[in-house]
């Protein structure tokens, strides 16, 4: 049972809700305030939040191995942390998203006071997560405003390894798999899904306002966009997108490469071959030539006779080793033009 007070809170929490929590601490009350906090476990088990009768979040287990918390080093890690079964439920309306109102604000009477400039630089914290998984998790967001809807059904993310220091960003590796994925505008009729979505993320880094992603791989088996009002349907199957080197710097756009495929339902084409170089000048058309390689082991023979079409039959005689059977061949020769030039 996990208690807590209703009345600064702006949500119910079932009573089913439990913590399982063993920390580790070593507190130094010296001029830098060192603070370690470590775990050895961290459970939160059937968590249901509701707000207004409705629910809006859902969990049936958060199980970390590993958290550490040091407050002179200003560093917090994280690791193996399994959410399992994440429902969201996210609503969007006049008073802005639900999950912003959970904690009741009070009025507080506010006095003129005079701000001191100061300039005390703050270090930066550090944050680092590894071996994350979110298992089995739906999430929905409603937008009452314009009347839209997305959701995601059973999706799941394995991420390696997020490390923030201060502004910068570094992820190794994140693997994003959604089985069913819908949009629907009802104020503008459409409606756009997309069946088993995956998404590979490699080795994204966002240091000084600079952001390198050296892979993304994007691939779909199923998207259909139904657009009622235009009378506009697209249905297309495995669409396959991939980007690399992407770099974003200075309002600035780079992709050393990218490949995109689609190949719509039912339909049936030719691919098309492009030759680049220059044309031939159109003066006279050239001879038309047919050649014919000999028959396997066949030796090379330099044989000449007039343009037609003939059996070659060569002699036995000019051949040494072991015979066989082979059938014979046919030359067909085309009139060939030669223009000689001579020079005095």
């Amino acid at each position: 049972m996990l208690s807590y007070k209703k009345d600064l809170l702006n949500f119910d929490l079932d009573e089913k809700a439990n913590l399982n929590l063993q920390l580790n601490y070593d507190f130094h009350a010296n001029e830098d305030f060192a603070l370690n906090i470590n775990s050895d476990k961290f459970e939160f088990n059937n968590v249901n939040i509701k707000q207004n009768k409705a629910d809006i979040l859902s969990l049936e287990k958060l199980d970390i191995k590993t958290f550490v918390f040091n407050l002179d080093r200003q560093n917090i890690k994280f690791d193996d942390i399994d959410f399992n079964s994440l429902k969201t439920n996210m609503i969007l309306n006049k008073n802005g998203i639900n999950f912003a109102n959970l904690i009741k604000k009070e009025k507080i009477a506010v006095k003129d006071t005079k701000v001191e400039d100061t300039k005390n630089e703050s270090k930066p914290w550090k944050i680092n997560l590894s071996n994350l998984k979110i298992n089995n998790s739906d999430f929905i967001f409603s937008d009452k405003v314009n009347n839209t809807i997305a959701q995601t059904k059973a999706f799941n993310i394995n991420l390696n390894s997020l490390n923030v220091d201060g502004s910068n960003i570094d992820l190794s590796n994140l693997d994003f798999v959604n089985p069913k994925l819908s949009f629907n505008d009802k104020k503008n009729k459409i409606d756009i899904s997309a069946k088993n979505t995956k998404i590979n993320l490699d080795k994204l880094t966002f240091k000084e306002g600079i952001l390198d992603i050296n892979k993304i791989d994007v691939s779909k088996d199923n998207l259909t966009l139904n657009d009622k009002e235009s009378n506009f349907n697209l249905l297309s199957k495995e669409i396959d997108i991939s980007i690399n080197a992407l770099k974003i710097a200075d309002n600035k756009t780079s992709i050393d490469s990218m490949s995109f495929g689609l190949i719509p339902e039912n339909a049936r084409s030719t691919p098309s071959t492009k030759i680049r170089g220059s044309l031939l000048l159109l003066i006279e058309e050239p001879p038309r030539m047919r050649i014919v390689a000999s028959a396997p082991g066949v030796l090379l023979l330099e044989y000449r006779r007039a343009p037609a079409i003939f059996p070659f039959k060569p002699s036995p005689i000019v051949f040494t080793g072991t015979f066989f059977n082979a059938s014979p061949l046919t030359f067909v020769i085309a009139e060939v033009i030669v223009l000689l030039d001579c020079v005095p």
